[in-house]
């Protein structure tokens, strides 16, 4: 079995190579017509989520017939894509059974590709879980009221315990333990949720081997005290965690859990003996055979590497005499979370690119608590159907466990920046890794002295961070600039590795330092900003910059100095970002013409503004500087207009640069024609929001740039753009 599974991981591999890209909806109608089979009906924080299947597409975009539609029906007038503020429409899709076949005719919405490194991929994601596209239905009409019964039956189970879990318990608790009995993270906390991940311990909010094996307790435990016998009773436990499975949605770390269990179950009924490592592996077979993409799924790769893993350390630990039982109950507990923290590091690098060092020890605290959690909490939601007194009374440990967590995590977080590894691993660096992790094993399985081994994996515990936290700094620059649409945000490595970041900020991106500043900054294994530049007030320079200070504030985060224009009557956005800096602790220095700073060999003059300069808005006194290393000299302007256009001629007219960022984004009042007559540039790089409202780039700056025979690369068009400068030569990639 364990065959079979490693060579259709190999040809999944190799055939996803050959094979060409999946069918692109990157671009779908914006209005569509269909008709489809209602697979699944999720109730979300926000509203209704129906799964159609089979879907016709009488108008807009057509799909596969095994390709499948989110339609999203929400009451909340926020919600981000203009959803429906049609209580009636809500109503009709209350009253939506799964099995029930429906008309609508509604808005398609493209799931978001990553234009940054380190940035959520929803395209891919949705992707590869068989979604074409999303849609937000302006009517919807029932075609077919047949519906599936089962399903149907467990949907109100599900329902059921949930409110009753929402009744007894506060809102963020049964958010979270919604998550952990019945797979549905929709209602979870954003709070919670970026504390368990934050802290390493999402996989508890995951429904896996835990859960899944106190599901199979409490009913073997029932069963027993019931007056049928044992095969019978097994053959219920058999059918309840399927239904359980159902129930929690079967993600991949329920399949695996549920496979491995009943396979367990099945060995007894037989009499045979349990191989878990074939059960494991044809779990795996079963989940490929479904999806075979689900193989390069971060949840696929962290739920079998925790297993075998485990495996691993059980192996060790049959080969160990033990004289004190407290003694090896203690050090198999932190050997088997040491194993699994080893083993599933460069996944989680590969995938979140931020690690806490100190999940181990959480998890060591907080793992054995689980167990009384999930079942007290089951408990809770399944007798608070029926009986409410008992619900209450059971509602006091699972809150009083959960606040416990929260404390340990917050707690634990408090000096996070200092105990993490961040950064995308290289595929050296990985392979590096697990060969002195294999090589850990070997020794460990074969030296049978408790101190030695001891010694051996402190030893080895420093040289994989090491491997994980090294990164190589040869005298090269880079310098990126991200898509954060309708705004600017530009990374500058120094050749020291000191990071410096230009403005940070997007008037058409929500929350742009949370979903693309932050982690890309993590990507690069960044904890922090040396100098973060500020060239402007304004909230598409600076929204994503507030955002980080929340972090800075919270210690997850660090900035040691912050540059401002040195004027006299800043703006609103200009005061409020000082304020926030001296705050927080942070320099703040205020820079004019001249001031210039060196940082290994790389040098930064101020161009704009003189120093003192009055302006009439945010624009005029854009700071602009001017980036110097080796042959490589590079232009930051902000927003800066005429007057400051005209600071800048003055000192570097007839100065050929390799890179210019174009000021305001390509608008026509900037980069203007006597600007582009006195300057030239290798490359000019535009930040600008695809389709933004208004009109940018404008026409008459493309002309102007082409005329001076400068390479054009805008972030609307090719993502993040990336340039790195090493021995004199300057070299550009686009991340699409």
């Amino acid at each position: 079995m364990i065959i079979i599974w490693i060579v259709l991981s190999f040809v999944i591999m190799i055939i996803s190579n050959w094979v060409e890209e999946e069918r692109n909806y990157l671009s779908v109608d914006k209005w569509v017509s269909l008709t489809g089979t209602i697979s699944g009906i999720s109730e979300t924080a926000k509203g209704n989520r129906i799964i159609l299947n089979n879907p016709i597409v009488s108008k807009g975009t057509c799909v596969e017939i095994d390709e499948l539609i989110q339609v999203n029906v929400f009451a909340n007038d926020s919600f981000e894509k203009n959803a429906s503020k049609d209580n009636a429409l809500y109503e009709i899709s209350n009253n939506l059974k799964i099995g029930n076949t429906i008309s609508l005719n509604g808005e398609a919405i493209a799931f978001e590709v990553a234009t940054n490194p380190g940035q959520f991929d929803s395209y891919k994601y949705y992707r590869n879980k068989g979604y074409a596209y999303s849609v937000i239905p302006k009517d919807i009409q029932i075609i077919n009221k047949k519906c599936n019964r089962y399903k149907e039956m467990l949907r109100e189970v599900s329902k059921a315990i949930r409110d009753s879990l929402y009744k007894y318990l506060p809102e963020n608790d049964a958010g979270i333990m919604t998550a952990m009995i019945l797979g549905n993270k929709s209602h979870l906390a954003e709070d919670d949720k970026k504390l368990y991940e934050e802290n390493g311990l999402m996989h508890l909010l995951a429904i896996s081997a835990l859960h899944v094996s106190m599901i199979s307790t409490i009913l073997l435990w029932i069963i027993k005290r019931l007056p049928i016998g044992i095969i019978p009773g097994r053959f219920i436990v058999i059918i309840m965690l399927i239904m359980y499975g159902q129930i929690a949605g079967y993600g991949v770390s329920c399949t695996r859990a549920i496979v491995m269990l009943l396979c367990g179950i099945v060995a007894r009924i037989i009499g045979r003996t349990y191989d878990r490592i074939s059960a494991m592996a044809l779990a795996g077979i079963i989940l490929l055979a479904n999806r075979p993409s689900t193989l390069f799924s971060c949840e696929y790769l962290l739920s079998f590497g925790a297993v075998i893993s485990i495996m691993l350390v059980d192996s060790i630990h049959k080969r160990v005499i033990y004289n004190n039982k407290i003694y090896k109950i203690i050090w198999d507990a932190i050997s088997v979370n040491l194993g699994v923290f080893y083993f599933t590091m460069p996944i989680l690098l590969f995938f979140y690119y931020d690690v806490p060092m100190y999940s181990v020890v959480l998890n060591i605290l907080i793992i054995p608590m689980m167990s009384v959690l999930f079942v007290t909490a089951l408990l809770c939601g399944v007798v608070g159907i029926f009986f409410s007194p008992v619900a209450m009374l059971l509602a006091g440990p699972v809150h009083f466990i959960l606040e416990a967590n929260r404390w340990l995590c917050n707690k634990a977080a408090e000096s996070a920046y200092s105990l993490r590894i961040t950064g995308f691993p290289t595929e050296t660096k990985i392979i590096v890794y697990y060969l002195i992790l294999a090589g850990l094993f070997v020794v460990l399985y074969k030296v049978n002295n408790n101190k030695l081994s001891l010694a051996g994996i402190t030893t080895v515990s420093l040289l994989l961070i090491g491997v994980m936290g090294y990164r190589v700094t040869e005298g090269e620059m880079s310098l990126t600039m991200l898509d954060v649409g309708q705004g600017d945000g530009i990374y500058v490595e120094l050749p020291d590795a000191r990071g410096m970041f230009v403005d940070g900020g997007s008037s058409n991106v929500k929350k742009v330092g949370e979903y693309r500043i932050e982690p890309f900054l993590k990507y690069s294994g960044r904890k922090g900003i040396d100098i973060w530049v500020v060239t402007h007030g304004d909230s598409d320079h600076t929204s994503g910059l507030l955002e980080i200070m929340e972090k800075v504030k919270q210690k997850r985060f660090y900035i040691n100095e912050l540059w401002l224009s040195d004027v006299n009557n800043p703006g609103e956005g200009y005061q409020l970002i000082e304020t926030k800096a001296k705050e927080l602790g942070i320099e703040v220095k205020k820079l004019g013409f001249g001031d210039e700073t060196v940082i290994a060999d790389a040098k930064i003059t101020i161009i704009n503004p003189v120093k003192g300069f009055q302006s009439e808005g945010e624009n005029e006194y854009s700071l602009a500087m001017l980036l110097e290393y080796g042959k490589f000299s590079g232009l930051f302007t902000g927003d800066v207009e005429k007057r400051g256009e005209q600071q800048i001629i003055n000192v570097l007219s007839g100065r050929k640069l390799s890179l210019l960022k174009c000021a305001h984004h390509g608008s026509g009042n900037s980069t203007t024609s006597s600007f582009c007559d006195s300057i030239r540039a290798d490359i000019s790089l535009i930040s600008v929001g695809k389709n933004n409202s208004y009109g940018h780039p404008d026409a008459r700056v493309i002309n102007r740039l082409k005329k001076m025979k400068s390479h054009i690369i805008r972030t609307d068009e090719k993502g993040a753009i990336n340039v790195i400068i090493n021995a004199g030569k300057m070299y550009v990639e686009t991340y699409n």
